[in-house]
Protein backbone atom coordinates (compact mmCIF):
# COMPACT_ATOMS: atom_id res chain seq x y z
CA UNK A 1 0.00 0.00 0.00
CA UNK A 2 2.96 2.37 0.87
CA UNK A 3 4.37 2.12 -2.30
CA UNK A 4 1.48 4.63 -3.52
CA UNK A 5 1.38 7.32 -1.02
CA UNK A 6 3.88 10.10 -0.46
CA UNK A 7 3.76 11.28 3.23
CA UNK A 8 -0.11 10.48 3.66
CA UNK A 9 -1.31 12.60 6.28
CA UNK A 10 -4.31 11.14 7.54
CA UNK A 11 -6.55 8.08 7.55
CA UNK A 12 -10.39 7.61 7.77
CA UNK A 13 -12.38 4.69 8.48
CA UNK A 14 -16.00 4.38 7.06
CA UNK A 15 -18.48 4.49 10.29
CA UNK A 16 -19.43 0.56 8.83
CA UNK A 17 -15.36 -0.71 9.40
CA UNK A 18 -15.88 -1.71 5.32
CA UNK A 19 -13.13 0.77 3.86
CA UNK A 20 -10.74 3.36 4.79
CA UNK A 21 -10.25 6.53 2.87
CA UNK A 22 -6.48 7.31 2.93
CA UNK A 23 -4.98 10.88 1.54
CA UNK A 24 -2.04 11.16 0.02
CA UNK A 25 0.61 14.11 0.69
CA UNK A 26 -0.76 15.79 -2.41
CA UNK A 27 -4.22 15.38 -4.59
CA UNK A 28 -5.09 11.76 -4.90
CA UNK A 29 -7.41 9.98 -2.20
CA UNK A 30 -7.33 6.38 -2.05
CA UNK A 31 -10.01 3.62 -0.70
CA UNK A 32 -8.57 0.59 0.93
CA UNK A 33 -11.09 -2.31 1.21
CA UNK A 34 -9.25 -5.20 3.77
CA UNK A 35 -12.45 -7.63 2.76
CA UNK A 36 -10.49 -7.97 -0.88
CA UNK A 37 -7.49 -6.29 -0.29
CA UNK A 38 -8.26 -3.49 -3.01
CA UNK A 39 -6.09 -0.26 -2.79
CA UNK A 40 -7.53 2.45 -5.28
CA UNK A 41 -6.96 5.92 -6.32
CA UNK A 42 -10.93 7.20 -5.54
CA UNK A 43 -9.86 11.03 -6.28
CA UNK A 44 -8.06 13.62 -7.83
CA UNK A 45 -8.41 17.77 -6.23
CA UNK A 46 -5.10 19.03 -8.43
CA UNK A 47 -1.04 18.92 -7.28
CA UNK A 48 -1.61 22.02 -5.38
CA UNK A 49 -3.54 20.54 -2.59
CA UNK A 50 -2.12 19.77 0.63
CA UNK A 51 -3.95 17.61 2.48
CA UNK A 52 -4.65 18.31 5.95
CA UNK A 53 -7.42 15.52 6.97
CA UNK A 54 -10.52 13.37 6.62
CA UNK A 55 -13.57 12.50 8.72
CA UNK A 56 -16.72 10.67 7.96
CA UNK A 57 -20.15 11.96 8.89
CA UNK A 58 -21.40 9.54 11.71
CA UNK A 59 -23.99 8.31 9.47
CA UNK A 60 -21.18 7.85 7.12
CA UNK A 61 -22.92 9.74 3.74
CA UNK A 62 -20.19 12.32 3.56
CA UNK A 63 -16.55 11.96 4.04
CA UNK A 64 -15.21 15.85 4.90
CA UNK A 65 -11.33 16.23 3.53
CA UNK A 66 -9.32 19.26 4.54
CA UNK A 67 -6.94 20.42 2.52
CA UNK A 68 -4.09 23.38 2.27
CA UNK A 69 -3.35 25.41 -0.67
CA UNK A 70 0.42 26.36 -0.10
CA UNK A 71 0.65 28.80 -3.17
CA UNK A 72 -2.94 30.77 -2.47
CA UNK A 73 -2.12 30.10 1.73
CA UNK A 74 -5.84 29.12 1.61
CA UNK A 75 -7.55 26.37 3.66
CA UNK A 76 -10.22 24.20 1.59
CA UNK A 77 -12.99 22.07 2.42
CA UNK A 78 -13.85 18.81 -0.38
CA UNK A 79 -16.68 16.74 0.34
CA UNK A 80 -16.80 13.09 -0.60
CA UNK A 81 -19.99 11.71 -0.99
CA UNK A 82 -20.27 7.81 -0.35
CA UNK A 83 -22.71 6.77 -2.48
CA UNK A 84 -21.73 8.36 -5.88
CA UNK A 85 -18.08 7.91 -4.58
CA UNK A 86 -17.54 11.81 -6.07
CA UNK A 87 -15.27 14.41 -4.30
CA UNK A 88 -16.57 17.80 -4.79
CA UNK A 89 -15.22 20.87 -3.15
CA UNK A 90 -17.07 23.18 -0.66
CA UNK A 91 -15.93 26.28 -2.56
CA UNK A 92 -17.58 28.53 -0.53
CA UNK A 93 -15.87 27.96 2.25
CA UNK A 94 -12.18 28.83 1.41
CA UNK A 95 -9.88 30.20 4.42
CA UNK A 96 -8.36 33.41 2.97
CA UNK A 97 -4.35 33.54 4.62
CA UNK A 98 -5.22 30.19 6.86
CA UNK A 99 -5.62 26.48 6.83
CA UNK A 100 -8.13 24.22 8.40
CA UNK A 101 -6.50 21.72 11.12
CA UNK A 102 -9.20 19.27 12.26
CA UNK A 103 -12.95 18.56 11.95
CA UNK A 104 -14.22 16.75 14.73
CA UNK A 105 -18.06 15.08 15.42
CA UNK A 106 -19.15 15.13 19.17
CA UNK A 107 -19.92 11.74 20.64
CA UNK A 108 -23.35 11.80 20.00
CA UNK A 109 -22.85 12.83 16.44
CA UNK A 110 -25.15 16.04 17.01
CA UNK A 111 -22.58 18.50 16.38
CA UNK A 112 -19.17 19.41 14.53
CA UNK A 113 -16.61 21.42 15.56
CA UNK A 114 -14.47 23.01 12.51
CA UNK A 115 -10.14 23.76 13.50
CA UNK A 116 -8.47 26.23 11.60
CA UNK A 117 -5.37 28.16 12.09
CA UNK A 118 -3.87 31.64 10.78
CA UNK A 119 -0.42 33.09 11.15
CA UNK A 120 -0.89 37.06 9.78
CA UNK A 121 2.29 38.80 11.01
CA UNK A 122 4.54 36.11 11.55
CA UNK A 123 4.70 36.22 15.32
CA UNK A 124 1.41 34.89 16.16
CA UNK A 125 -0.94 32.72 15.57
CA UNK A 126 -4.91 32.70 15.22
CA UNK A 127 -6.71 30.05 16.78
CA UNK A 128 -10.39 29.72 14.79
CA UNK A 129 -13.04 27.36 16.05
CA UNK A 130 -16.18 27.28 14.11
CA UNK A 131 -19.57 24.83 14.02
CA UNK A 132 -19.33 23.31 10.99
CA UNK A 133 -22.06 20.95 9.00
CA UNK A 134 -22.33 19.62 5.83
CA UNK A 135 -25.12 21.21 4.42
CA UNK A 136 -24.66 25.18 5.45
CA UNK A 137 -20.51 25.17 6.37
CA UNK A 138 -19.21 27.14 8.95
CA UNK A 139 -21.18 29.25 11.82
CA UNK A 140 -20.70 30.35 15.08
CA UNK A 141 -17.25 31.36 14.99
CA UNK A 142 -14.80 32.06 18.18
CA UNK A 143 -11.27 33.28 17.56
CA UNK A 144 -8.29 33.72 20.01
CA UNK A 145 -4.43 34.29 19.79
CA UNK A 146 -2.24 31.92 20.84
CA UNK A 147 2.05 31.52 20.67
CA UNK A 148 1.66 28.40 18.68
CA UNK A 149 -0.03 26.78 16.10
CA UNK A 150 -3.42 24.72 17.38
CA UNK A 151 -3.60 21.42 15.00
CA UNK A 152 -5.72 18.84 16.59
CA UNK A 153 -8.86 18.85 18.80
CA UNK A 154 -11.04 16.37 19.83
CA UNK A 155 -14.10 16.06 22.50
CA UNK A 156 -14.47 15.30 26.01
CA UNK A 157 -16.25 15.66 29.36
CA UNK A 158 -16.23 17.83 32.40
CA UNK A 159 -17.42 17.14 35.29
CA UNK A 160 -20.67 17.56 35.14
CA UNK A 161 -20.72 15.45 31.93
CA UNK A 162 -21.35 18.25 29.38
CA UNK A 163 -19.81 17.61 26.08
CA UNK A 164 -16.63 20.55 25.47
CA UNK A 165 -14.26 20.65 23.29
CA UNK A 166 -10.01 20.49 23.80
CA UNK A 167 -7.36 22.30 21.55
CA UNK A 168 -4.06 20.72 21.33
CA UNK A 169 -2.03 23.84 20.00
CA UNK A 170 2.34 23.58 20.13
Amino acid sequence: IMSYLLSPPAVAWHPSGTYALILNYEDSVYRYTPSTSAFEPIAYAGSTIRWRNVTFTPDGETAILLAHVPTDDEGRIYLWDSASQLLSEFASERFSGGRYENVEFSPDGSNAKLLGTKDPSGSGYLAYLWDFNTSDGRSNLLATATSARCEDLGWASDSFNVSTVAITCG
